[in-house]
Formats: C-alpha cells, structure tokens, sequence
C-alpha cells in the first residue's frame, strides 16, 4: 500500500505485512467485543468474534488484497483489509483508540490509496457502529441484510462509494476525450504515418512514425488501460498477434502453464512454439486449482495462462488461487478476458499480472474490427510489449483503432442488454426437449456459478452452449436452420450468431459433437427465442413421432 508514511491524526498509515496478522486478530477481537457490545446481543457478539481468532486468517486476506495499517508509538492500532475487487471486508480500531479520529483518517487513507490504484469502486457490508461513519464520508447505504457467522444472524448494511468515474462513464465519453482543436466530442482519427520536429529538431509532440503507434491507437489504448486500472495498454492487429507478444516476453525454453480448454487458436500457437523448442507447455484443469499447483510443481515455471470463462465450455478459473500460486512460483500469471471485459472483470484486481481481450470481440462489438490489446500495471511489462511491438512492426492500424473507440462508447450498454438476454434464453434453453446441457455460468447449475458471481460483477455476459441430442449431424441441423441467429465465427458483437464448434476446431478438439455457441446479441429476446424453437422442432423429426402409451 504504498511506499511511504505520513503522520495523520496522532497515527502513522503503512501497508499491513504478514508480521501484522496476530496484531490485526487481537484488535478485531478487541473493538468487536468491546464496542460491539453497544449494537449487538452477546451471543451475537461470541458469533462475530469467537476466541481465538486464528491469525493465520488475516496472514491470508493480507497476501491476497490491500491492507493499511494505523500504528501510534510503533504499534498497531487500526487496520482496514480489502479484497482484490474492492470489498472492504475488515475495518476495526481498537476500543482505546475509538473516538480520537484514527478510523476516520485511516479510512480516509486507505480512499486516497485505492483511487491511486485507479479502484472504481468500495463495497461493504457495514455493521451498525461503522455504518454511520461511513455515510458521513458519502457511502451510499444499499439497503440492510443479515448475515451468518457461527450460525447467528447479524444485521448488516450494503454500502457503496465510488473513488472515480464508473466503467460506463470512462467508455461512453471515451475517457472525455475532446478533440482539442475543434472541441468535437466525438474522437477524430489521426491516419498520418510520420510526425514533424521543430527547429531543434525535437519532435513536436510523442510520435515519431506510424510503425511505433499513433495518436488514435494511443487513445484507444489510454481508454482500455483506464477500464482495466492499468499503467498501461498496448494494442495489436489481433487478439493473437497480442498473445504471441506475452510469450515473447518470456526467455527461451520458458515453462508456460496452459488450461486445457482455452481458445483453440492460442493453443495450437503455443504447441507450435513447443515443437520448435521455444517454450515447453504443461497443461491444468480450469477450474481446478490442484491440477495448476501440480503442473506449476513439476518444473521451474515463467506463465501461467488462464482463460476465463473458458471458450466454449465457460468454465470459470479462481484468478486470486491462480495469483497466489503464481506468485508462490515466481511466475507471471497472464489472463485471456476476451469473455470477461473490463465492465465485469478487471482480471488485474485479482492478481493478473497481464490481461489480453482479443479486442475484435466485446471491445469493439460490431464485427468491423480484428484488434487485440495487452494491460499491464508493472512497468518493465509495458516497456518489454513496446519493444516487441516496435521490432515486429505491429501496431494497431489508426482506422481500426478509431473504430474500436468507437465501439467502446457502448460497451457497458452492450454488455449489460446482451448479459440480461443471454440469461432469459439460458434458462428458456435449459427446459427444452432434445437440448443435453446448458453451458452459461450464470445457470445456478453450472459448477462455477458462485465463482463466476463474485468475478463478474457486471453481468455473466453473452455467451451460452449447448450440447443437442444426435451429435454433429443434429448440432448442424439447428444451425443452419437458424433464420436471425447467424451462423457465423466470433461474439461479443451486435448481432446474434450461433456457431457448431467441432467443425471449426478439428477432429483433435475436446469440444462435444453436438455442442452450439451462441453470442447473444442486441435483437429483442423474444425473436431469439422463437428463432431457437423452431430450429430445435427440427429435431423431434430426427427422434421419429411419439409413441402412445
């Protein structure tokens, strides 16, 4: 949290260290069984806080989020413990110092800290001592819940407060981005290849040639990295072309850790690198994080890649297991969040060390576009991906970048109207004759529901797979019948396409014969619906008539 200390308040604020763990369970214990006392019944108060608390909690909620201790006289005194996706989930001052200040400076602190972080946003579920503080300080109070601790209901507020403008906002104004000529809102597009020095023949503005990027690209990328909260972004030609630069990052012979259901493309790559002796590539279970700690354990690992959800089966990977295990391994953990855009994931809150959208997907959303872009808040990442980019000469073209732009203006929009369709025909799907299983993390039936909800906090998105009865033979059938879905590669984009996937990956891929990819688009879900029906009535001819009984 930071790499300085400032004195507020009598207090001095520093991050919390894993030496801090016992300190954070006596204070906890301390401020909840003594001023808890004043809002809650004594069993409810032994639920809370039971004794011992077991230190080796915090040592664990420190490691994988942000901590901010307050300390007087070298002591710990206060502390606030938030997760990687902004749940502030412990805030305690203890009992001596309660009333002088210390929680209010401290949460002031650790405010300024998560807005340096680019954090959009905190939540909470406040207790009723601290939730008077925190409306004082302009969290916004979402209404009362109870919760469960040792089998006792405590009442809890849901409170909110944003530290910045919100995803929608960030993507609609794209970044409020106004062009400083003419004071158009809408971005212009810069297609020059060179770019001019002044009389000392310094260069007048950033840009140097077209082939090291351009004004257009770069605001696209400015935008993205705001989006993500990252230091930075840098785009390619292709989702790909972006992914061949993460592993050209890596040193030869490098041990790369892959999912074994992921993009069938990206893949293939990284198996064609293997066969040439530039990396060696070890496979896990997505959705598994033994399988990846086995995998990791074998042998000196430099990547782990993860995908999620994963095309086209949608399983869903534990991003903070994944960090922590990377980190334990002094590996880069590299996230594919094509599926999961920023406005649901920020796959760098959960410890990715870099997150690559094949941008011609949800970024753009209108099937004009191929693109693909890297985020990164480590420096020398950035600086690695500039020179790769610069010595291979791909820079994202400045119309595909204008238009890309373009497309984000609606991406929150998008996103939100196709999560909420893809969910409606989910459930519709789930229900019908002739159709398997239904492959959509937002389905409570689907293993990595919970998972899913707690990283997707923006919707679960458009995509949705079916497996039908018959096999190849019957999957063709109802694609082809489809009549406003259209049978088509890609998602993420305006329009509805259905795709039968086995014919696209090959007979070595792991996808069933009769599984269909759906990317649910913007049409009304009704039309959808009965598009479905009736390519699916299609298959009761293929089952033969009913038998009376």
């Amino acid at each position: 949290m930071g790499g300085g200390a400032a004195r507020v308040t009598q207090a001095l604020m520093r991050a919390l260290a894993a030496a801090d763990a016992p300190a954070c369970a006596a204070i906890l214990f301390d401020s909840v069984q003594g001023r808890g006392r004043l809002a809650y019944e004594p069993a409810q108060v032994e639920a809370w806080a039971p004794s011992p608390l077991d230190p080796a909690v915090f040592t664990a909620a420190i490691a994988g989020g942000y901590g901010l201790g307050a300390l007087r006289d070298g002591r710990l005194i206060g502390f606030i413990l938030c997760g990687r996706d902004g749940r502030l989930d412990c805030f305690y001052v203890e009992s001596a110092a309660a009333g002088q200040g210390i929680g209010a400076a401290l949460l002031a602190a650790f405010e300024d800290e998560m807005r340096a972080r680019d954090m959009p946003a905190l939540t909470t579920q406040a207790s009723l001592l601290l939730q008077p503080m925190l409306e004082r300080r302009g969290w916004r109070n979402l209404g009362e819940e109870i919760v469960t601790r040792n089998g006792v209901g405590l009442a809890r507020f849901v409170m909110e407060k944003r530290l910045g403008p919100a995803a929608a906002t960030i993507a609609a104004q794209a970044g409020h981005a106004l062009d400083p000529a003419t004071g158009a809102v809408a971005p212009p597009i810069q297609p020059a290849t060179t770019f001019a020095r002044d009389f000392d023949y310094a260069l007048k503005g950033p840009y140097l040639y077209a082939r090291y990027g351009g004004p257009t690209d770069g605001l696209a990328e400015a935008i993205i990295a705001k989006l993500e909260g990252a230091r930075g972004a840098k785009s390619f030609p292709s989702g790909l072309a972006a992914i061949a630069a993460i592993l050209d990052l890596l040193p030869a012979g490098a041990h790369i850790v892959a999912p074994r259901a992921m993009y069938y493309a990206a893949k293939a790559w990284m198996r064609r690198q293997e066969a040439m002796g530039r990396l060696c590539l070890s496979e896990y279970d997505n959705s598994d994080l033994a399988s990846l700690e086995r995998a990791v354990a074998a042998r000196t690992t430099h990547l782990i890649w993860a995908e999620t959800p994963a095309n086209p089966s949608w399983e869903v990977t534990d991003l903070a297991g994944a960090s922590a295990i990377a980190k334990g391994a002094g590996a880069l953990l590299g996230v594919d969040g094509t599926c999961a855009p920023p406005v649901t994931t920020r796959a760098l809150d959960w410890g990715a060390d870099l997150v690559m959208h094949s941008a011609t997907k949800y970024l753009n959303g209108h099937s004009d576009v191929t693109a693909g872009v890297v985020s990164t808040r480590d420096a020398s990442l950035l600086e690695g991906l500039e020179a790769i980019r610069r010595a291979t000469s791909a820079p994202l073209a400045a119309f595909e970048a204008w238009l890309l732009v373009r497309g984000m203006r609606t991406l929150e929009a998008r996103f939100r109207r196709q999560s909420a369709s893809a969910m409606e025909l989910a459930h519709w799907l789930a229900d019908q004759d002739g159709v398997e299983r239904v492959l959509f993390p937002g389905l409570p039936s689907h293993p990595g529901h919970e998972l899913a909800a707690r990283q997707m906090r923006g919707g679960f998105g458009a995509m949705i797979s079916f497996i039908v009865e018959g096999g190849l033979a019957a999957a063709k059938q109802v694609a082809t019948a489809c009549k406003v879905f259209i049978p088509a590669t890609s998602l993420g984009s305006v329009e509805s396409l259905i795709e039968h996937r086995k014919p696209v990956e090959g007979p070595s891929s792991l996808v069933p014969d009769g599984l269909l990819r759906l990317s649910v688009g913007l049409e009304d879900v009704e039309d959808l619906r009965a598009d479905l029906a009736q390519a699916l009535a299609g298959l009761a001819g293929r089952r033969g008539p009913a038998q009376e009984v």
